[in-house]
């Protein structure tokens, strides 16, 4: 992450005084680079003739000083690029210092791979609390990082516990010894380089009391819900007034409302809804107003419903009211929070409007405050484990409101109508979104002008058949937000493909015109101002809960600074630290706000939508990494510039690594894009793109490439403008680095902008089959460098064997028995190096076919481990109507059972030198059996009598990994492929982790990157099954849930309870016909169906739900779409937290209450206080048995 130098410019030199004055400054530099990597540093003071200069930083240095060179890349005026060093002694946990040198002059040092806390999950915890801190460098493989409270008085240091560690997120409790009522530093360290590598996070964290989570919110305020006790029955408390009758026919308004009031009076309550349908009939006004310290509660979402939208909305059915969004209208509301509402809630309960005359937009809103500040509406609202079926109205609009929960819901909306939207919480502050399931027709999801959220763990399905074809449509819509994480979110579309046009972003943050914005050149400048008196400047927005603004200098003396604005007047501009380098009358400068600052945006998975990720415009400090994105478009960064209106956003300091964008449909170019927009007939100003990073993302399309309103696909750093002449030799993209990304299919690789450019590194690409790699010729003197590092080849090493067959070694014999044919041959698979020369290694295969002429679907089988080629099962195979390949997978194989096959492997024990990648990947046996594997399925596709477009595969164990990466690595060329057991993510969850882990963690990093399933589980493109168990010794359920995840084709999948490699299940491996030719017996069902056409497709457990019924009982339930009669259904459950082979599932029959829906009611006293995880199960007479996805409940 490219990251302004705040905290270094301030430190004394660490030279002991040998810098002069006039050294080098440095304003901005990559923060993260593994070895081998290349880094950009920006700033003031140095020519083209800089050097780069480091040190390893151990933690016992009294001071820091320059030990080697840094090799260099380019270098221009002010910007330099080099290269991590790659040498073996730096390539571990390493603690990297950095100078710029200049002549003789050296900058003070910056580092590289340094811990830095961006932001934490609460602003408060309590003893022993477990919290997460997002930030960068927070883990390195190999260090066990640290992280310390720090009491701001006593200076005492407490010393929380790493729970779990990851680049980007800890999970840590905090010490049980904080003393309540103060607010600790926080420091982390990533366990590399000692003191020097300490950083403290610019948050405090409060620490308070330590109490009960009443309603079990799992937010530290949970704990303010204090007066949990005091409740009252709507139906039954002699102390209400009014009585409810929740038959669903009464109006119980007043009694709800009379319910609330009371509890409010009496200093907070619970107001209890038990099973039944309340309704909320009125004319005019709203249905219910919420009060402080009151809590909604009922007995269950499908059993406790509130019902509104009776009749006639009153006046002003447009949601928007009269004076825009939010606003004061209270008229037709179905819940209402009046201003400084706190300690509100709504759980266990579902929202209907019934919608009687087709009009009613209305659903639950604040009233919009007239000043617009932290918690200015109220604070400490949730909605728990909800429904809201709100027919054609918006969601929740919680407008600038403090701490707030929306957790465990379901919401669904037909609205047609784009504004407000689902979720409406502009100005929210330290607030959480997790674990919904949303269905929505149009609109977006806001949480503009916010602070400190986390999104994550949601399910947002898009309907395409009830989209708008006008107006504001898509996902989130985020703009002018600070401290933002949004991750682990899968947002999908069902139904209609969403139509193509200049909108529908799924994670978006367009803040285009911040208010105050301007531009222009400074008059003069002092160390806290700037002035220009051709300006006349309102009051700029100094304070504010999410982002203020800020003055960035863009060209000239200082360019790549910015500070908040302190306070200014008409002409002068007054900022919060002292500039680094004063500017001065060359430098131009821009107000602007960021339109988002310290931002993570990981992990999700977006699937059909218009647009995928964009930042348009306006950003610093962002990390978008590890999301999946099919059909969705892409990442697109931009910066733009429309002098006219005194607007130029900044797109300065962000990372985009491990992403994956794929395109098999015909439409939405696949891309990852760095943009600066310059409005027509403008003169470039300055810098509007300052150091963006692409690492290690991958790119995959087909030809031909298509376009849309990005016009190509592939990775773009393009200066876009309509007069090239307007750029006038000013550069307004600086520092950008491709770095080891990869690209497939594309007509052009990169797609850079010749002019207006500097210092854009590509380093180590990977394009297969590309056209081109670039649009431009790169040569000295251009934009653009292109570096390839000759130490590392970030080559696929099963490229030059994709779509080849092997050729034959020796035929072995031939065979008929029972009307099959059966082939015997050795092929010759790679060569490599004997201590005599050259060899190539020798895999036996055999080809079984039926002996009846024709023209037949091919099977390739796999074998598990300590086996050999299946022959037996190759021959039943062919008895079924298929051609037949199955070969011995080294590595996976026993050698004992393998005399024909010959390689490196033979003179290795069973199971040795699986997880090495020295000297390099092919090393390791398991490479020779994905290659055996992979040769074996081309040989089958060259089979005269084989249908080329009918193949699938099957394995078990160790051959249902390779199943996994066959398909992967075969993409199209597979139909339909079967996985008994074995799946990817080995590092997730699976035996083979204890392995994994005794690898140096680079080297574990480079067998995952290329013998992993999971990591070619994105290029899977047709339909894909494993049959799994919930105790397997090898293959545990999270890995195979990770590599299920990961696959965009239809997939479908059954979890066998309480047996390790087995499928005790109707069509699995027990109890199975002896003609049977599968290790279950569904397996022939299945490619009959895919490879064949006969018969019916498996069932499909659609979705899955667990919620609170009453005060007793959880429900599960679940729909099924199938195409044949369900003999049985079940429920089975586990406690979350136990180790996978050992947890013990209880399994429960599942009650058919409407066609193709099941459900259970389990008792509470069954679950206890502990997470649960719950999965449904059915089975057809055929048989074939399917399981739904795995979910958490907490009581």
């Amino acid at each position: 992450m490219y990251k302004i130098n705040f905290l270094l410019l301030l430190l004394l030199s660490v030279l002991n005084g040998i810098y002069a004055q006039q050294k080098p400054m440095v304003f901005n530099h990559n923060e993260t680079a593994l070895p081998g990597d290349a880094f950009n540093v920006q700033g003031s003071g140095w020519s083209k003739n800089v050097e780069l200069w480091g040190t390893v930083v151990k933690g016992n240095e009294n001071s820091l000083s320059p030990s080697f060179p840094i090799k260099m890349i380019s270098a221009d005026e002010g910007c330099v690029t080099g290269v991590f060093p790659l040498e073996m002694s730096y390539r571990k946990n390493v603690l990297i210092a950095v100078w710029v040198k200049e002549g003789e002059l050296y900058s003070e040092p910056f580092f590289l791979n340094r811990s830095r806390a961006v932001t934490i999950e609460f602003e408060e915890v309590m003893p022993g609390y477990v919290f997460r801190i997002f930030g960068r460098n927070l883990s390195l493989p190999g260090c066990k990082p640290i992280v310390t409270f720090i009491h701001p008085n006593s200076k005492q240091q407490h010393q929380a516990v790493v729970v779990k560690a990851e680049p980007y997120v800890l999970t840590v409790q905090a010490p049980f010894d904080l003393e309540a009522g103060t607010h600790y530093q926080v420091m982390v360290n990533n366990g590399a380089g000692g003191a020097y590598g300490n950083s403290l996070a610019e948050e405090r964290l409060f620490a308070r009391e330590k109490s009960e989570d009443p309603f079990s919110l799992q937010v530290p305020w949970g704990s303010d819900f204090v007066f949990y006790k005091n409740v009252y029955n709507v139906r039954t408390d002699s102390r209400l007034k009014h009585l409810a009758k929740g038959d669903g026919i009464s109006n119980d308004r007043i009694s709800l409302q009379d319910a609330i009031d009371k509890a409010h009076a009496a200093g907070g309550g619970v107001v209890y809804l038990p099973a039944g349908v309340y309704k909320l009939v009125f004319d005019k006004g709203c249905g219910l107003v919420m009060r402080s310290n009151v809590v909604l509660k009922g007995e269950g979402p499908e059993q406790t419903v509130i019902q509104y939208g009776f009749g006639i909305p009153p006046s002003y059915p447009d949601p928007i009211g009269v004076g825009g969004w939010p606003d004061y209208t209270n008229e037709g509301v179905a819940f209402l929070w009046p201003l400084h509402t706190k300690l509100s809630g709504l759980s266990d309960l579902k929202v209907q409007n019934v919608n009687e005359s087709g009009l009613w937009r209305h659903s639950m809103k604040t009233i919009c405050p007239l000043n617009k500040a932290k918690g200015a509406s109220g604070s400490c609202f949730f909605a728990v484990n909800c429904h809201f079926d709100l027919s054609v109205a918006w969601g929740i609009s919680w407008g600038y409101v403090d701490k707030m929960l929306i957790a465990n819901c379901n919401f669904r909306s037909y609205a047609n109508i784009t504004w407000p939207w689902m979720w409406h919480c502009d100005g929210s502050t330290n607030f959480v979104i997790r674990n919904n399931r949303v269905f929505y027709s149009a609109g977006r999801f806001g949480f503009s002008n916010s602070f400190n959220g986390i999104i994550e763990n949601n399910h947002i399905t898009r309907m395409g058949d009830l989209q708008a074809f006008k107006g504001e449509t898509g996902g989130f819509n985020i703009d002018f937000s600070k401290d933002m994480v949004v991750m682990n979110n899968l947002l999908d579309v069902e139904g209609d493909s969403i139509v193509d046009r200049n909108m529908g972003e799924t994670i978006l943050s367009q803040g285009g015109n911040p208010i105050g914005q301007s531009l222009g050149r400074v008059e003069k400048a002092s160390e806290y101002s700037v002035t220009d008196r051709t300006q006349n400047w309102n009051q700029l927005r100094t304070s504010d809960l999410s982002t203020c603004s800020v003055v960035a200098i863009i060209k000239g003396k200082g360019a790549g600074q910015w500070r908040r604005i302190k306070k200014n007047d008409k002409h002068t501009i007054w900022i919060e630290r002292p500039w680094a380098v004063i500017p001065d009358e060359s430098s131009n400068y821009v107000v602007t706000n960021w339109s988002a600052e310290d931002w993570l945006v990981k992990g999700n998975i977006l699937k059909e939508n218009n647009r995928g990720i964009w930042f348009y415009c306006g950003g610093t400090d962002i990390a978008i990494v590890e999301n999946q994105l099919n059909n969705s478009e892409g990442i697109y960064l931009r910066s733009d510039q429309r002098v006219e209106v005194g607007r130029y956003n900044l797109m300065w300091n962000a990372v985009v690594e491990g992403n994956t964008v794929i395109r098999t449909g015909k439409k939405r170019p696949a891309a990852i894009c760095s943009v600066l927009a310059i409005q027509k007939n403008d003169t470039l100003t300055g810098i509007g793109s300052l150091g963006i990073e692409f690492r290690r993302n991958t790119i995959i399309s087909s030809r031909p490439n298509v376009s849309s309103f990005i016009p190509g696909e592939g990775y773009w750093n393009e200066v876009r403008s309509t007069t090239m002449d307007a750029l006038n030799h000013v550069k307004g993209i600086v520092g950008t680095v491709f770095d080891g990304n990869t690209s497939i299919n594309m007509d052009y690789a990169y797609r850079l902008s010749e002019r207006g450019v500097t210092q854009t590194v590509i380093k180590d690409p990977m394009d297969k089959n590309a056209g081109r790699l670039t649009n431009i010729i790169i040569e000295d003197g251009n934009s653009a460098r292109l570096f390839k590092t000759s130490e590392v080849k970030e080559v696929d090493p099963f490229a030059p064997y994709l779509g080849k067959s092997p050729s034959l070694h020796m035929h072995l014999g031939s065979e008929v028995q029972n009307g099959v044919i059966i082939d015997k041959v050795v092929f010759n698979s790679r060569e490599y190096k004997t201590n005599t020369g050259i060899d190539s290694t020798k895999i036996f295969a055999a080809i079984a076919r039926p002996e009846r002429p024709g023209r037949y679907p091919g099977l390739l089988v796999l074998h598990g481990g300590g086996g050999a080629a299946e022959v037996e099962k190759a021959k039943k195979w062919a008895t079924k109507g298929y051609v037949v390949v199955t070969v011995d997978e080294p590595g996976v194989a026993n050698t004992d059972n393998t005399p024909n096959s010959k390689g490196p492997w033979n003179n290795l024990k069973y199971g040795e030198n699986r997880f090495i990648v020295k000297p390099d990947i092919t090393s390791s046996t398991i490479f020779d059996a994905v290659l055996a594997s992979l040769q074996g399925l081309y040989l089958l596709k060259e089979q005269p009598d084989v249908i080329p477009d009918k193949i699938g595969v099957v394995g078990i164990s160790w051959g249902g990994y390779l199943t996994t990466m066959i398909s992967g690595l075969a993409g199209s060329s597979v139909a339909a492929s079967f996985s008994v057991f074995g799946s990817g993510f080995y590092d997730a969850s699976t035996v083979f982790l204890k392995e994994l882990d005794t690898m140096d963690p680079f080297h574990k990093a480079t067998w995952l990157r290329w013998l992993d399933a999971g990591r070619r589980a994105y290029c899977i493109q047709n339909p894909f099954f494993i049959a799994a168990a919930t105790n397997d010794n090898w293959f545990y359920p999270q890995a195979v849930k990770n590599t299920l995840q990961h696959i965009s084709a239809p997939v479908n999948h059954v979890f066998s309870q309480n047996v390790s490699h087995k499928i005790d299940l109707p069509g699995g491996t027990e109890n199975k016909k002896e003609s049977s030719p599968g290790w279950t017996e569904m397996e022939e069902v299945y490619f009959d169906y895919y490879l064949k056409g006969n018969g019916k497709r498996f069932p499909k457990i659609k979705t899955i739900k667990a919620e609170k019924r009453g005060t007793s009982f959880v429900c599960v339930s679940f729909v099924v779409d199938s195409d044949t009669p369900i003999r049985q259904a079940t429920v089975n459950y586990a406690f979350v937290g136990e180790v996978p082979t050992k947890r013990k599932w209880m399994t429960v029959s599942a009650k058919c209450i409407k066609k193709n829906h099941y459900e259970v009611l389990i008792p509470l006293q069954n679950l206890g206080k502990n997470a649960v995880e719950f999965y449904g199960t059915v089975s057809d007479n055929r048989p074939v048995s399917v399981s739904s996805n795995m979910i958490w409940y907490s009581n």
